[in-house]
């Protein structure tokens, strides 16, 4: 083919027509070249991008360096998502006329597509310094904000997006999306319900807007918005999904539990969805006290998803409720190499206390206080751990802080102290810390045990016979008060 006729004028036109693009191409040669098909309006209109991609290969191979034809195909490539491809495409075309805004708005969501946010945003900016300053762009770009949780920059382009075209129910919805990631949550539902009110059958906005109302502790307004989704479509398994969780919250665990159970059998062919399902309907089993079912479920989950963190959490907490402690600790343990937390280190240090793991207990428990000082739990488990190993004025330390941080097990906590005292040689102030003991639990026959001892390590006969006979009155078959009365020379 000649050079002459390989040059022959190419023309390709693209106009905007109620948002859908029709292409046309022309070719011409003297009477010899047959005509070169570029992307036409046909295979656009009919989804045929593989038609179109061929129309645009022919026109290449008459002129290699046609800008448009490889903007059309990158176009199609990106149709049919195939991202590489439509960025060499595209940048062969800027290469060749480096100012085409909407080519960089394409290569833009090209790149967003990847995840690659940062190049997205730069080819979007660009896209608008050239001029495509566009209601879309600003929501490409504030998009790309979004998921690096910028979501200041992503609300300002929303904003600009609305500013262009006020009713843009697209970039309405997502400001509010934005909103309810940074935690604002009536600027949320004030762009939400706007949407809605040009968009009352858009089901993903009703379904975010429940989850704002879900975030601001209102759930019957929650469950109103999901009640009107669910019976508008009875197979949304992300509804079901939202109104178990919400009515898990409010500790409605048989209607949570049902709906969970829906959602796992209609979100069957998402592993996340089906994950999450299981997951969610494990925590209900499990604030339903039925530790085995919950075991079941986070189990699934695991299966489903098994780098959920919080399924082996949630698993390890449902194992130690059933005191199958080492399936506990292994659960925290996989928790913990996924993704560490104080809770997670926490948990399973007391486990390991119980374990009589006495120093694995204080690693794990020095590790969970490092992430949270105020974790009175991990305070006080240390605190035993030290006079299990006979580390009284450590165990003093750690046991006064829990009294400070208020433990639910104050007076348990007074009661260790006091025997730590007392084995320091200072009985008085041991004494004083069994008697809060005693004050705060006054049938707690433990306390009378340890205080009777106290009296008697302290030479005080008397009052230790008082406290060990007010412990066997409080049980007959006390044998630690029966053996120290006969100890003392005292008949039970």
């Amino acid at each position: 083919m000649s050079a002459r006729l390989v040059g022959v004028a190419l023309r390709l036109r693209c106009e905007l027509r109620r948002g859908k693009r029709y292409w046309y191409a022309y070719a011409r040669h003297a009477g010899k070249l047959r005509k070169a098909y570029l992307g036409r309006a046909a295979y656009w209109r009919g989804r045929d991008e593989g038609r179109a991609i061929a129309d645009y290969d022919m026109a290449l191979r008459l002129k290699s360096d046609f800008a448009d034809a490889l903007s059309g195909r990158a176009a199609a490539h990106l149709q049919r998502r195939n991202w590489d491809l439509a960025i060499a495409d595209l940048d062969r075309a800027l290469k060749i006329d480096g100012v085409r805004a909407a080519d960089y708005v394409l290569k833009g969501r090209a790149y967003g597509e990847r995840r690659e946010w940062d190049r997205a945003i730069a080819d979007f900016t660009r896209a608008i310094g050239l001029g495509e300053r566009t209601a879309l762009t600003y929501i490409y770009r504030g998009a790309a904000y979004d998921a690096k949780y910028d979501y200041d920059r992503a609300i300002a382009d929303y904003a600009e997006a609305l500013r262009l075209e006020p009713s843009n129910t697209r970039a309405t919805a997502a400001r509010g999306l934005a909103h309810f990631n940074k935690g604002n949550f009536d600027a949320a539902l004030f762009d939400l319900s706007e949407t809605l009110k040009r968009e009352p059958s858009n089901d993903v906005v009703l379904l975010t807007r429940a989850m704002v109302y879900s975030a601001k502790s209102e759930p019957a307004r929650a469950v109103a918005d999901l009640d009107m989704l669910i019976k508008r479509d009875g197979k949304n398994a992300s509804a079901y999904m939202q109104r178990g969780t919400v009515l898990l919250k409010q500790s409605e665990l048989d209607r949570a539990i049902a709906d969970l159970t829906q959602a796992a059998a209609l979100g069957a062919n998402s592993r996340e969805v089906l994950a999450d399902a299981y997951y969610q309907r494990g925590l209900a089993r499990f604030k339903a006290d039925k530790p085995d079912g919950a075991i079941v479920d986070f189990s699934e989950a695991i299966r489903l998803a098994p780098t959920l963190r919080q399924a082996f959490f949630e698993r390890g907490r449902a194992f130690a409720k059933r005191q199958d402690t080492l399936m506990a600790i292994n659960d925290f343990g996989e928790a913990i190499r996924l993704q560490p937390s104080a809770a997670a280190y926490s948990n399973r240090g007391l486990l390991q206390l119980e374990a009589k793991n006495y120093d694995r207990a204080i690693a794990d428990l020095d590790e969970a206080l490092s992430r949270d000082k105020e974790d009175k739990y991990a305070v006080y488990g240390r605190g035993t751990a030290y006079l299990e190993k006979r580390d009284y004025e450590r165990a003093i330390a750690d046991l006064t802080e829990a009294i400070r941080l208020d433990h639910p097990a104050k007076a348990d906590a007074y009661q260790d102290r006091g025997r730590a005292h007392v084995l320091q040689g200072r009985a008085a102030q041991g004494i004083a810390d069994l008697s809060e003991a005693i004050r705060l639990t006054p049938n707690d026959l433990r306390a009378y045990n340890n205080r009777g001892w106290a009296y008697e390590f302290s030479g005080d006969k008397t009052r230790a016979i008082a406290d060990f006979r007010k412990a066997l009155a409080l049980d007959r078959n006390n044998q630690f008060a029966r053996e120290s009365l006969k100890g003392l020379g005292i008949s039970p």
